[in-house]
């Protein structure tokens, strides 16, 4: 049974290497000028594999919404598994607010 928010997300897995090559699913989106609320497409293509400390890793990522292309990031260094310092992953003391701007505003 569904719950509101959940989503249905279809992976592409390239049957040779078993990268993600691909990821889809459909979700609300604001839009901040015209404060209207659709549900739109998204599609994330991975590409540019290349092996980093023992992991293939994507390097370029193009993004598109509804089938028009909206970004395309390209990672130009990674380090895998770096050193943190101690205490990095301790979790804050005051509660973060992680509402958008328009729902903090409402």
């Amino acid at each position: 049974m569904k719950k509101a928010g959940d989503l249905d997300v279809v992976f592409g897995i390239d049957k040779k290497d078993f990268t993600v090559r691909e990821v889809r699913y459909k979700a609300m989106h604001n839009n901040i000028y015209t404060r209207m609320k659709k549900k739109v497409e998204y599609y994330f293509q991975y590409s540019d594999y290349k092996l980093n400390n023992g992991i293939m890793f994507p390097h370029r990522v193009t993004v598109y919404k509804d089938g028009i292309k909206e970004n395309i990031y390209t990672v130009e260094t990674l380090e895998a598994n770096p050193k943190t310092a101690d205490g990095f992953f301790i979790k804050p003391k005051k509660k973060l607010d992680l509402r958008s701007r328009e729902e903090k505003l409402n």
